[in-house]
């Protein structure tokens, strides 16, 4: 019982610590400030440009630490997914249905419902929209993922920049920045939005929350954030040239920015583990979205009572 309560009361005294490190650091403010900028900066860049543009991962987030991605999400407004074919109506620009049958949970294929070559817009550019329609025996079209990434890859490379790489990662176009010793990695993917919530995540709206985390408000602006579609079909699929993976990341930052303090301190802390040390152990086994998931679902479990700053190391 003795050595229990020494035990209890040592943890207590590191996690004290701990959040005394954080707030001498200024990361509470720090996340706040991240988030008002982010919104003002989009909201600019929306207003001024016909891409939209997210910011997404630890830089929106605040929890950027050495070593972390800095990822933008590059938004077609032209171009639509819908759920149902009748949803096409007053959308201007080209028109797609989400068609998940067939297909692997979060990777849809997109079938064309309609097209407007009266829309200018980052396809056009890139050499129109037929150049992007594959057709199968049918006859249906669907927007091919594969000649998506290979067209802006091909734009992109093609720029020369003396303090800049540009070099293509999966979906993804980095943008490798040399800042004096400093090296800096940007990744900017092109995704097309969708306010179609996916079918396999209608059991997380649904599922019971006895502790009352997130709360019906939070759940609510995550399905109207909608998803977005990454132009990267299922390894193992036959048909991963037409498929593309659904990304909930505008849901996953309203989440984050959602987070009390404890909460947020401790997935700090644990990317700071990951990494230090995890990385070394099992290099690319291990990644910040598996933390991410391990932090939601403890939040589910047990509710904002358990998250408590005297609570963090335990």
């Amino acid at each position: 019982m003795t050595h229990d309560f020494e035990s209890h009361q040592e943890m207590e005294h590191l996690s004290e610590n701990l959040v005394a490190m954080f707030e001498k650091g200024k990361w509470d403010i720090k996340r706040i400030q991240r988030k008002s900028e982010i919104i003002l900066l989009q909201s600019i860049l929306n207003m001024t440009s016909s891409m939209g543009m997210v910011y997404g991962g630890s830089i929106a987030e605040g929890t950027d630490i050495e070593g972390s991605d800095h990822d933008y999400m590059l938004i077609d407004p032209g171009i639509h997914v819908v759920g149902d074919a009748d949803e096409k109506r007053d959308l201007k620009g080209h028109v797609f249905l989400m068609r998940e049958d067939g297909h692997r949970p979060c990777y849809p294929s997109l079938q064309l419902v309609s097209k407007d070559d009266s829309y200018h817009g980052l396809i056009n550019a890139l050499g129109g929209i037929e150049t992007f329609l594959h057709e199968v025996k049918d006859g249906t079209q669907y927007l091919s993922s594969e000649r998506f990434v290979r067209a802006l890859q091909d734009a992109t490379t093609d720029i020369k920049m003396s303090d800049k790489t540009i070099r293509g990662h999966g979906p993804c176009t980095t943008f490798v920045v040399k800042k004096g010793s400093e090296i800096h990695e940007y990744d900017a993917v092109c995704t097309i939005p969708s306010k179609t919530w996916p079918k396999e995540a209608d059991e997380w709206i649904n599922r019971p929350r006895p502790n009352g985390w997130p709360t019906p408000e939070v759940i609510q602006k995550v399905v109207q954030a909608g998803c977005t579609l990454v132009p990267l079909g299922n390894p193992s699929s036959e048909n991963r040239h037409i498929e593309w993976r659904i990304s909930s990341l505008l849901g996953e930052r309203e989440l984050m920015w959602r987070l009390n303090n404890c909460q947020y301190y401790c997935f700090i802390t644990l990317k700071y583990i990951l990494k230090m040390h995890l990385d070394k152990l099992f290099p690319d086994k291990i990644s910040t979205f598996h933390m991410k998931t391990i932090l939601f679902w403890i939040s589910e479990e047990q509710g904002l009572e358990y998250w408590r700053e005297e609570n963090i190391v335990q």
